[in-house]
């Protein structure tokens, strides 16, 4: 029992301090190797203990006692180009580590229990200081950490049914660079910083038409997390006391509303050793429609500030074909398409997200009681062009181009008990 404490602290350790990636809008798709190898597409056929994740129903096909520990290494780097002067910036070279913890029991053939801990959402974007959009972003970053038990019961032969509970905590932190050049100073910066919790609760279906088709499906409820923080200010030196007046240091509360997702996916067995999956997964991002800050004491005269977001419900759609090549090695690959979340009037590059193109291989190697999976994922942003009037009232708009593209390695190691 102690070794078990000692590591799910360190696997909890981990999960507080590494920072994550989005999909849609800054939803994270990314929660176990052997679904990311073939895209996601595991939502009518058992992959391994990540369906608490994609559908919970599935664990009812997980033999005995599984764990699994997986991470993704991501690569990302986002780059702009000025539409008028042609100047360029990028990102920070960064990497990122968003790690998954999975288990699941059976305890008959009837009823099995699922345990999952996971980042649903994240989001980290690095401009730095000296960009054009500074004044609109600078560092921005969410980290979320979910903890999800679920009960999978069949109902019958052909029809299992599942459910779950879940608690989430999100950490955010945002920050900007402030104009002060009208006045004749240097830039100053200012940085809102916050965290919060909810609960929520997912269910999840699985119909076998036969042995070798079946249909999938599940639902993740929305959230309304009320993030506790602080909004702080770093002022020039040479700044005049009114500045330091209107601008002081101060509590703030945010409400962040995070989407209900509905997966569905059709898998057929081809043969015994060819599955094909196809998937859709949707997405409710036009609940986050605005982001409201309320101050502790005013700042610049006002008690409260409202970003409007209007962002948009979503679409993806994925394929992915599983190939058992023999006992000890299952090859995997897939695609997705996804819609970007964001509509041209409020596009920003705190996140500049955009329909993508994503690419995925993969394998599991079983020997004896492990099975280790791997997949490699390439993700291609479509170009962009902001051109809205976000960011003109602090004389920085970053209208232009952006692109981006995503490398991510998935590993994930599954122990079966």
């Amino acid at each position: 029992m102690k070794k078990i404490f000692y590591f799910l602290s360190a696997v909890l350790f981990i999960f507080l301090s590494s920072s994550t990636l989005y999909a849609s809008g800054f939803g994270i798709f990314s929660q176990g190797a052997s679904s990311f190898g073939q895209a996601g597409s595991s939502i009518a056929h058992s992959q391994s203990p990540s369906s608490v994740f994609y559908n919970p129903a599935l664990i009812n096909d997980l033999n005995g006692t599984q764990l699994e520990l997986g991470t993704t290494i991501i690569k990302l780097k986002f780059e702009y180009e000025d539409d008028l002067t042609g100047a360029s910036s990028t990102t920070d070279d960064s990497l990122f580590f968003p790690t998954t913890l999975y288990a699941s029991h059976q305890f008959n053939s009837d009823i099995s229990f699922g345990f999952g801990i996971f980042s649903p959402f994240g989001l980290s974007t690095e401009w730095g200081n000296s960009w054009e959009g500074r004044y609109i972003a600078t560092n921005s970053e969410l980290n979320s950490i979910c903890i999800n038990p679920a009960i999978s019961y069949k109902v019958t032969p052909k029809i299992t049914l599942a459910a779950g509970i879940d608690f989430i905590y999100l950490d955010a932190s945002l920050e900007n660079s402030i104009n002060f050049t009208p006045y004749g100073l240097n830039d100053g910066y200012q940085k809102f910083s916050g965290d919060g919790s909810d609960y929520g609760f997912n269910l999840g279906m699985l119909y076998k038409f036969t042995e070798s088709f079946s249909l999938g499906c599940s639902y993740r409820s929305g959230y309304s997390v009320e993030l506790d923080g602080d909004v702080s200010f770093d002022l020039p030196q040479e700044s005049l006391d009114m500045m330091r007046a209107l601008l002081p240091d101060t509590d703030a509360e945010a409400v962040l509303k995070l989407p209900e997702v509905f997966f569905a996916g059709v898998a057929f067995h081809i043969t015994d050793k060819w599955t094909l999956e196809t998937g859709i997964l949707w997405e409710g991002w036009s609940d986050f429609c605005k982001i409201r800050t309320e101050f502790a004491q005013p700042v610049n005269g006002m008690t409260s500030n409202t970003v409007e977001k209007l962002w948009e419900d979503t679409v993806t759609t994925n394929i992915g074909i599983e190939y058992l090549y023999n006992d000890r090695l299952t090859l995997r690959t897939g695609y997705l398409y996804r819609e970007n979340a964001i509509p041209e009037a409020t596009f920003e590059p705190s996140l500049p997200d955009a329909d993508a193109h994503l690419f995925a291989v993969g394998c599991d190697v079983h020997w004896q009681r492990y099975t280790l999976s791997t997949a490699y994922v390439y993700e291609r942003q479509k170009e962009r062009e902001k051109n809205n009037m976000v960011g003109v009232e602090y004389s920085g708009d970053a209208n232009g181009i952006y692109n981006s593209d995503i490398h991510f390695i998935a590993l994930s190691l599954n122990l079966h008990f």
